[in-house]
C-alpha cells in the first residue's frame, strides 16, 4: 500500500506540474486545462500566477516538502474554482456535456488533493482518526463520489457516442493501413479484438454464482 501512495503521489504531482506548465507555455486559460473555465478573466497575469502556483505546489507534493499543507491549498483552490467560477454558468453544466466534464474534472482533481492530505502525515498523533481530525480525507472522499456519480450518469448519457469510440479507433488504423502496411484482415478484426480484451478485463475478476453446477432439487432449499 505504501508503494501505491508513492506512485500516486508522485503521478498527481506530474499532472499538476504539467498544467502549471501549460498556462506559463500559454499564458491564457484553455478550455482543456483544469482550476478555472477558460471564460475566466485575468489573462495573461491570472494565467502566469496561476502557473507559478501549480508548478510550486506540484514540487511540494512531490518532495513532500509541507507536502500536506500544499494539498490542501491546492484542494480549496480547485473546490472553489467550481463552486465560485464553473457554477456560475449552471445552466451550461446542466445542459452542456463539455462544459459539465470541464467543471467537475476541477472537482475531481480537488478531491484527489484532499484525498492525498489526508492520508499524508501532519504532524500530529496519527492515532487520532476521527472525521474533525482528518476532515481533508472525508471531504475528498465525498467529492470524489459526486463526480463519479456524474461521470457514471453520462455514460448513460452518452452510451451511442461511447460504444463508438472503440470501433472508430479500429476505423482510424484501418484508414491508415496505406503508410502501416498491415493486413486488412486483422485491421477488420481490432474493433471486435478490442472490445474481447475490454469485455475480459472487465469480467476477470468476477466469480460465478455458488449454486453453480449443483442440480436443483425441489424442495431441498
Amino acid at each position: 500500500m505504501e508503494k501505491l501512495h508513492r506512485f500516486g503521489r508522485l503521478f498527481f504531482a506530474i499532472s499538476i506540474a504539467f498544467f502549471g506548465a501549460q498556462y506559463l507555455l500559454y499564458g491564457h486559460f484553455e478550455g482543456g486545462l483544469p482550476l478555472v473555465p477558460p471564460w475566466t478573466p485575468g489573462a495573461p497575469v491570472l494565467a502566469y500566477v496561476l502557473g507559478v502556483a501549480l508548478t510550486l505546489s506540484a514540487l511540494s507534493i512531490a518532495t513532500l516538502w509541507k507536502a500536506r499543507y500544499s494539498a490542501i491549498s491546492l484542494g480549496t483552490l480547485l473546490l472553489l474554482s467550481f463552486l465560485f467560477l464553473h457554477c456560475l454558468h449552471a445552466s451550461s453544466i446542466l445542459h452542456n456535456g463539455t462544459d459539465r466534464t470541464r467543471a467537475f474534472e476541477c472537482l475531481t482533481l480537488a478531491a484527489i488533493a484532499f484525498t492525498l492530505a489526508g492520508i499524508l502525515p501532519d504532524g500530529r498523533n496519527s492515532s487520532a482518526s476521527g472525521i474533525a481530525t482528518n476532515w481533508p480525507l472525508f471531504l475528498g472522499r465525498f467529492l470524489f463520489a459526486v463526480s463519479m456519480i456524474v461521470f457514471g450518469a453520462q455514460h448513460f448519457m452518452y452510451a451511442a457516442f461511447i460504444a463508438t469510440l472503440i470501433f472508430g479507433f479500429g476505423q482510424a488504423i484501418y484508414d491508415a493501413n496505406s503508410s502501416i502496411h498491415i493486413s486488412q484482415y486483422l485491421l477488420s478484426m481490432t474493433p471486435y479484438l478490442l472490445t474481447l480484451i475490454v469485455l475480459a478485463a472487465v469480467v476477470r475478476r468476477s466469480s460465478p454464482p455458488a449454486a453453480d453446477g449443483i442440480p436443483y432439487v425441489p424442495g431441498a432449499e
